[in-house]
């Protein structure tokens, strides 16, 4: 599966590298530092080694760039090789069960003692339904909500067929949905 392609200032920043250029890495890194940790939390729940991974995912990728294809836009392929870095930890240790406790609140102003409650209690529930998704469910609605890919991204990280991430995103979404749906206001857990 293909997505956009890799664009021509990710195909420099390739060659840079793999010519020894370590400033043309640390831009790599600069780039999708980020947005990695927060895919790898949202997969592992492991706040604690976060950084552990994401480090792993790019010692991966330095290791492996020369077989980097530029038919894929690098933030994809950096993003299939950190889900292959945070199964490898799944398969390693129990995923922590307050790693995804709390999730960065955004705003502008801060909310009251009672709104604030309110949202770490939703955040905690949508968490916590997002930990009882099978994974291969989770791995596509992290790479889709959290990572920013596409479907078809997300196919291309997986290497699945566009048909089946869709499949599971729409699945996991509905399991998600019946998940949270009972926990909000009114309902009982």
């Amino acid at each position: 599966m293909q997505d956009a392609g890799a664009t021509g200032e990710e195909r420099e920043l390739v060659r840079r590298v793999l010519a020894g250029d370590r400033e043309a890495f640390r831009l790599v890194v600069l780039r999708h530092q980020a947005r990695l940790a927060e895919l790898v939390f949202r997969q592992t729940g492991d706040r604690a080694g976060t950084d552990d991974m994401v480090q792993e995912t790019f010692l991966r990728a330095y290791r492996a760039l020369d077989r980097f294809d530029p038919r894929f836009r690098l933030s994809t392929w950096l993003a299939r090789i950190a889900v292959n870095v945070a199964r490898d930890q799944g398969r390693r240790a129990k995923v922590r069960e307050d790693g995804l406790q709390r999730v960065a609140a955004r705003g502008a102003g801060a909310p009251s003692p009672l709104e604030a409650a309110a949202r770490s209690e939703a955040h905690d529930q949508v968490a916590q339904a997002l930990r009882d998704l099978p994974e291969p469910q989770r791995e596509v609605v992290v790479l889709a909500t959290y990572g920013g890919l596409t479907q078809r991204e997300v196919a291309a990280a997986l290497d699945l067929p566009l048909g089946t991430v869709k499949t599971r995103h729409r699945t996991a979404l509905l399991r998600l949905r019946e998940l949270v749906a009972p926990l909000g206001p009114g309902g009982a857990p």
